[in-house]
């Protein structure tokens, strides 16, 4: 990765917030719930973790050797684009629903085709738009795509807007 230059948190606090009570409740309905068969208690409990594993942390680091995508608590899954396959970095509108299927990390179809999504309705509708040397892009969700473009542009092949 380099030294990391930016980094942007795309998940707000009732997101994760969510999940844990989410995961905190299976957790209770696993433990307190009278005369439940052991595999139920265990499918609820197994449930809760599960939750807690997925909570809704996405990251994008921005660093001098390229962009590291990651999800999940202390970063469990992990994309990373070379700095060295990066052929444009652009601002890009975007309807989640429409192009996605949705928020969190997911395949664009349409225009978007070959496209790997990572955003949270936290970010918006705007995002950053890289394009890379190997025929796949990546739309990042960013609360202030103008701010994240500026720190790019002394780095990255970055189109203005």
């Amino acid at each position: 990765m380099g030294e990391i230059i930016h980094e942007v948190r795309l998940t707000g606090a009732f997101w994760t917030y969510s999940f844990v009570i989410a995961a905190l409740l299976f957790f209770a309905a696993g433990v307190l719930i009278p005369d439940q068969p052991l595999f139920a208690q265990l499918m609820m409990f197994g449930s809760g973790i599960i939750f807690l594993l997925v909570v809704p942390d996405i990251r994008a680091f921005y660093g001098t050797e390229g962009i590291k995508l990651t999800f999940g608590i202390k970063g469990m899954w992990k994309a990373r684009i070379r700095r060295g396959d990066i052929t444009k970095i652009s601002i890009i509108e975007f309807n989640p629903m429409k192009d996605f299927g949705g928020w969190g990390i997911k395949g664009g179809r349409g225009r978007f085709k070959d496209t790997l999504q990572w955003a949270m309705p936290s970010t918006g509708k705007r995002g950053i738009f890289v394009e890379t040397a190997k025929e796949k892009s990546y739309l990042i969700g960013d609360t202030a795509p103008e701010t994240t473009l500026t720190i790019l542009s002394s780095m990255y092949p970055v189109e203005s807007t």
